[in-house]
């Protein structure tokens, strides 16, 4: 059967321990520890980091997902970061995401497959 999404569980074996709980029936997500920063306040940076980081989690939990999976079965929303050259010493990361959603109302989101 084909794949077409992840458990919290496997994206938080990719995370800092910790870092994905449920607290009073709700997923919270600790951004300071996907960061591995202290994020005190609204007002902290952070956010490209975060998604950056949650990006690259997810791509590893796919990979995870992924096992055992026949082609076509295989998901595919997360791929990994295709990489820039060197300017400066700061390289462009671009983490493309690919889903599926119902086309009458936009729900019903689940990833691609390959």
């Amino acid at each position: 059967m084909a794949v077409t999404d992840l458990t919290w569980q496997t994206l938080a074996t990719k995370l800092p321990a910790g870092a994905i709980s449920v607290i009073s029936g709700e997923v919270v997500i600790n951004a300071g520890l996907v960061n591995g920063d202290s994020i005190s306040a609204l007002t902290d940076d952070g956010v490209v980091k975060f998604f950056s980081m949650l990006f690259s989690a997810a791509n590893k939990a796919q990979a995870d997902a992924n096992v055992d999976q026949e082609d076509g079965e295989r998901l595919a929303a997360f791929a990994p970061a295709t990489i820039g050259s060197n300017s400066n010493g700061l390289i462009t990361l671009s983490r493309p995401f690919v889903c599926r959603a119902e086309l009458a109302t936009a729900t019903n989101i689940i990833g691609t497959n390959v």
